[in-house]
């Protein structure tokens, strides 16, 4: 059975497109363009009714019979078992539906890594007894039992230091979702586009997002940060997302924002809370 499926866009070899429309009036090029998008919006060949295809051709029913019966001499279209078919726009089609194939396979592998790093992350986390948010290492005086004061300012900067460091050294495996969005957000659309069929190119953008994210920056921060560097006056795009690594730094310095009750969150949009009703429990989170 030939598998019939919706697809967001395909690839659309302008000069491919041109020459092959040279020889057609400009009403049979509406038509043909019509019939081709017709046929990528409905995932398959369209069927050969007459009066429904005159009325996404926006003509009379006679007329788009004349225009059919022209293309089809011109070897355009061809109509078969009672369907219009296109050889290439049907070809472009299959070529869009395995590229989806491959990044939902990517995406669900990607996946499949990133809960294993999660899960040995959690478990060196609780061998350790480390913080995961937090980037201090241990001081060490302290191996040798030796106690020490250390001034604010000098902690914070060391803190910071430690911080970037690890944003420069570590990596992780981050998900593909993430990244995309990360991409798209930054209008790097057509390094999406040609990914589809290279995964390659996403290799250096995915590492320098698993620095970010193995920093500690939760997808939430990263977005954040993403746009507001994009929604600065001036900002003219950028050719990498290495490009937001000085501001993911900065963001990785400051303290994690500290998350609200859950019954916070479920709240109806637009209630108060009224101070007298909070308990000390509520109050200290």
């Amino acid at each position: 059975m030939r598998r019939t499926e919706k697809i967001a866009y395909v690839n659309l070899y302008h000069d491919d497109f041109l020459t092959g429309i040279d020889e057609l009036t400009p009403d049979e090029r509406g038509v043909y363009l019509t019939i081709c998008l017709r046929i990528w919006s409905r995932g398959g060949p369209l069927p050969d009714d007459d009066s429904l295809l005159s009325r996404w051709s926006n003509c009379s029913t006679r007329k788009f019979r004349t225009i059919k019966n022209a293309l089809i001499e011109k070897g355009k279209i061809e109509v078969k078992a009672r369907e219009i078919r296109q050889t290439r726009a049907e070809l472009e089609l299959e070529k869009a539906l395995r590229t989806k194939d491959k990044a939902r396979e990517n995406g669900a592998e990607g996946g499949k890594k990133t809960a294993e790093h999660r899960q040995k992350g959690q478990s060196n986390q609780q061998n350790t007894g480390s913080n995961p948010t937090s980037f201090a290492t241990s001081d060490p005086s302290s191996k040798t039992g030796s106690k020490t004061t250390s001034d604010p300012s000098s902690s914070q900067s060391q803190s910071q230091s430690q911080n970037q460091n690890k944003l420069a050294s570590s990596s992780s495996v981050v998900p593909m979702g993430l990244l995309e969005e990360v991409l798209a957000l930054a209008g790097l659309h057509r390094l999406l586009r040609d990914a589809a069929g290279a995964p390659g190119l996403l290799a250096e953008p995915g590492k320098i997002l698993a620095e970010w994210t193995s920093a500690g920056l939760t997808r939430e921060r990263i977005i954040a940060v993403v746009k507001s560097v994009v929604d600065r006056p001036g900002f003219k795009g950028v050719r990498s997302i290495g490009y937001f690594t000085s501001a993911m730094r900065d963001e990785a310095a400051k303290p994690a924002p500290k998350a609200e009750p859950d019954w916070v969150a479920m709240m109806p949009k637009g209630c108060k809370l009224d101070p007298k009703f909070l308990t000390d429990t509520d109050r200290s989170e």
